[in-house]
């Protein structure tokens, strides 16, 4: 893989885990909380933060759900992928003094 690839690569992972990340706090703080802190009683929907329950409809509660596994998702992307293609670009720059490579 080339340097510039791999750097591309792993600054798009970044960006988007990132964007995700916010876009998941702004929507997790909107309605008071996230599924997977929430419960599901007698065809009630509530999600849940720090022990205080919000009641959403069935359909916010399922997004937000999905929104939860997309949020873990791109940040275990970046970490398992993003990273490490982060790190090889860095270390095989040939632009990079022999020092800043670790060699």
């Amino acid at each position: 893989m080339s340097v510039r690839l791999a750097r591309r690569v792993g600054l798009v992972l970044g960006v988007v885990a990132l964007a995700n990340f916010a876009a998941f706090f702004v929507h997790t703080y909107a309605i008071g909380g996230d599924p997977w802190n929430g419960k599901r009683e007698g065809g009630r929907f509530y999600v849940g933060d720090h022990g205080r329950y919000t009641e959403v409809t069935e359909r916010r509660w399922r997004l937000a759900e999905v929104h939860t596994v997309a949020f873990l998702a791109t940040h275990g992307l970046c970490v398992l992928v993003g990273a490490p293609l982060a790190i090889y670009a860095r270390r095989a720059d040939p632009d990079r003094p022999a020092v800043d490579r670790g060699l």
